[in-house]
């Protein structure tokens, strides 16, 4: 069986004509008509779509045998369970958001008030500089204890359907048409917003240098910088919740079956314990904020790296 049989008889046995799975692959019937005749052969990025839509590896596609094709064991997805999962998936994005924003902000009392008490500021509000420092570590271990709570009650909304992060998914003709429109109806609105959160990243140094050309107004200026940085963190979480459930059920960019295995959910939980854990060592509380803002910063750029290095690999 060669490879135009083999598509003809994945496109029929799936219920698409020649011009639906043109339509799904991005080209024109006449495309798909001469690869079925083997009057042409797909493009490399093509036969990857190709083997995305019908769960076949390119290995099978291209190899001419009499073999039946082996199919992936993708999870077939009913139209009820794609609308509850993005349904559900876009109800966590704010809280998601919210959960990383607190613990981008969980230092920023310690900061601002510890490290400017020294210095003769707010000494109004607090009698001594340790009554200072321990009202900001208690603000800081209730900002991320509030932060992982609504970090792990969201996910726990959605935990039934983390395996399709994973595993090859299967959709219905008329579902995979809506969900592609439901994605490009938010692209132009996350792009923005991934705009902006990228924006306030980069001029969250702004603060920071003002503080320091300013006298006794340092710790203030870092934490300013750090309460941009966390907007903007959370604009970026915010969009990615709202499009990555589309991207998940289309199979593309970082979700394509090719590449299920890369999970970035965890990121924000295990900085916030690396932090937690080098703060309480080295007791260095006025200097392991660099780590959030490390982390904030180190975000959007592999943001960046990622969407043009799928985008050419694409």
């Amino acid at each position: 069986m060669n490879l135009g049989e083999k598509i003809m008889n994945l496109r029929k046995e799936a219920g698409y004509s020649q011009e639906e799975l043109a339509s799904l692959i991005g080209v024109s019937r006449q495309s798909v008509s001469k690869w079925e005749l083997n009057d042409a052969t797909p493009d490399l990025d093509k036969l990857l779509k190709i083997s995305d839509l019908f769960s076949v590896s390119c290995d099978e596609l291209l190899r001419d045998d009499k073999h039946p094709l082996r199919k992936r064991n993708d999870i077939r997805l009913s139209d009820e369970d794609v609308v509850n999962y993005l349904t559900n998936s876009r109800k966590n994005a704010p809280m998601i958001s919210a959960a990383v924003i607190l613990f981008i902000l969980s230092p920023v009392f310690l900061i601002s008030v510890g490290g400017s008490y020294s210095m003769g500021l707010f000494h109004s509000l607090f009698p001594n500089e340790e009554t200072a420092n321990g009202l900001s570590m208690i603000i800081l271990f209730v900002l991320i204890a509030i932060g992982m709570a609504l970090y792990l009650y969201a996910e726990s909304r959605v935990s039934k359907y983390s395996n399709y992060e994973t595993t090859p998914v299967s959709l219905s003709n008329s579902m995979y048409r809506y969900v592609e429109k439901e994605y490009k109806l938010q692209e132009k609105k996350t792009s923005i917003q991934k705009a902006i959160g990228i924006l306030l990243i980069i001029l969250s140094v702004i603060p920071l240098f003002a503080g320091y050309m300013a006298e006794n107004l340092a710790a203030v200026g870092l934490g300013i910088m750090l309460i941009v940085v966390a907007l903007g963190v959370g604009l970026l979480v915010y969009a990615e919740q709202i499009q990555d459930p589309c991207l998940i059920l289309l199979q593309r960019e970082s979700y394509s079956i090719s590449r299920k295995e890369m999970k970035r959910k965890m990121y924000w939980l295990i900085v916030t314990a690396f932090y937690l854990i080098i703060s309480f060592i080295t007791d260095a509380w006025e200097k392991t904020w660099i780590i959030m803002t490390a982390a904030g910063i180190l975000y959007a750029a592999l943001i960046i790296f990622l969407k043009r290095k799928l985008s050419d690999s694409e």
